[in-house]
């Protein structure tokens, strides 16, 4: 969805919500298919992402601040799972730390600056994931009490694991 506001003289504002819904069921699985495939394929992408942009344009200035939104998402990793048979579907999500890594969702923040000078060249200023989220730490090495996955943060967050990128462009424009 998106609204314009035109406030006149304070400039013009783009209002921009956008919502995904995501389900995966497998319903049918080989035996050379297991049970954490099945549960990463139905649960590691977030069930429900948000993405609410603002874009306002004053003259030769431009704003724009994002706020997306990741819902809750697992990392499979229980190997033994007593609901489980090989060639079949069903399985029991056990959030229990040390089993199945159940992550909670969040929220993450972009923003950036924009200017035109002589309507040829922009400069540029802005940060992607802007309050510099690195994700949560790796269940597994919570549950072990040491760092076995070879990772503190865990690589699986749906917004990246290295935290806010910063940036600088400037752009010209050939006529």
């Amino acid at each position: 969805a998106t609204y314009t506001r035109d406030w006149g003289d304070a400039g013009i504002t783009n209002f921009t919500a956008a919502w995904n819904w995501t389900e995966t069921d497998v319903d049918r699985a080989g035996e050379e298919v297991g049970r954490n495939r099945i549960l990463d394929l139905e649960n590691f992408n977030p069930e429900n992402r948000g993405i609410f942009t603002v874009n306002h344009m004053l003259r030769d200035f431009r704003f724009m601040v994002r706020a997306s939104y990741y819902d809750d998402w697992v990392e499979a990793s229980n190997s033994g799972d007593p609901a489980y048979t090989p060639g079949g579907t069903d399985y029991d999500l056990d959030c229990t730390l040390g089993v199945d890594n159940c992550y909670d969702g969040e929220w993450i923040f972009d923003a950036e600056v924009g200017y035109t000078l002589n309507g040829r060249y922009d400069f540029i200023v802005g940060a992607q994931n802007l309050f510099d989220e690195e994700g949560p730490t790796d269940l597994d090495n919570v549950a072990s009490n040491a760092i076995i996955s070879g990772n503190y943060k865990t690589t699986t967050t749906p917004w990246g694991f290295d935290g806010g990128f910063y940036y600088f462009r400037f752009v010209a424009s050939l006529d």
